[in-house]
């Protein structure tokens, strides 16, 4: 069943891509949705925070010292939940983050953390792939998608093995992994993939970043053209929130330094591939 929420986006203040002030902060935006949404939607409130469990997980598993591990207070899960599902992944009701221990518990590759964030990344998807509701469901394939194309415009540019950096799980994503063309052979089935490709000409960074937030706010825009009161205005609302959240909080010697970081991890993993083959 559809739920209107005529109150709750009335309240919600006006909001633009340029504003420079927080209107929530985002543990109280959870809280005030946990608070106002009902039945079914309230369920599909929690796909929207397992990107914070993913965090807190491969923290768990890959930091050097556990007890500094930078745990996400956003995520669906606390820290003691997560380690009980560790131990025992019957612990834990969600399917996806079960699967992940149980096949991590029982593998000998424990210390390989691309892999793993790779396959946490990959369950993830499918995990909402099979969501009730449409409009998280194409959300979620779109955002998909958009970090596939950058990954492999980034790994182009500094000569590395696309298959390597993409999680290749549907047709298109093959076509990415494998096409030398401009356009990765996708203009018919992604036409967005030249707005793209033309963002990653931009040489300065922050503005390359901006244009990829504005090319999603555009998407959320656009998904929500004919809908005012419904469950899928409340979450564009969080998603363009969480976008300006973003902003607010940047700092451009910190973006470029991440980003270098970035590179170099990439390079670094293409090396250490070679050297295994």
């Amino acid at each position: 069943m559809s739920h209107n929420y005529y109150c709750l986006v009335a309240g919600m203040p006006e909001i633009a891509f340029d504003q420079k002030k927080l209107v929530f902060k985002a543990d109280e935006l959870k809280e005030y949705l946990r608070e106002s949404l009902r039945g079914s939607d309230l369920k599909e409130l929690r796909n929207l925070y397992y990107e914070y469990d993913n965090h807190n997980i491969l923290g768990m598993l890959f930091h050097d010292d556990k007890s500094e591990v930078e745990f996400n207070n956003l995520a669906n899960y606390t820290y003691d939940e997560l380690l009980a599902a560790f131990k025992d992944p019957n612990e834990i009701d969600t399917d996806y983050i079960a699967r992940f221990f149980e096949e991590y518990n029982d593998s000998d590759r424990k210390d390989d953390r691309l892999y793993w964030e790779k396959r946490l990344t990959q369950a993830y998807y499918e995990h909402i792939g099979n969501s009730s509701n449409r409009f998280i469901r194409n959300w979620f394939s779109f955002e998909f998608m958009l970090k596939n194309v950058m990954s492999a415009i980034i790994a182009r540019k500094y000569g590395l093995d696309n298959e390597d950096q993409l999680i290749v799980n549907s047709e298109p994503l093959q076509l990415i992994a494998k096409s030398n063309a401009k356009d990765f052979g996708l203009s018919v089935d992604w036409p967005m993939i030249n707005t793209v490709i033309n963002i990653f000409d931009n040489s300065n960074l922050f503005k390359r970043e901006e244009e990829i937030d504005r090319l999603k706010w555009k998407w959320l825009d656009e998904a929500t053209t004919f809908e005012y009161f419904s469950f899928e205005v409340v979450i564009a609302i969080l998603l363009k929130l969480r976008i300006i959240e973003r902003w607010v909080n940047a700092d451009p010697g910190k973006g470029k330094t991440m980003f270098r970081d970035l590179i170099e991890d990439i390079k670094n993993t293409a090396d250490l591939d070679n050297n295994k083959k």
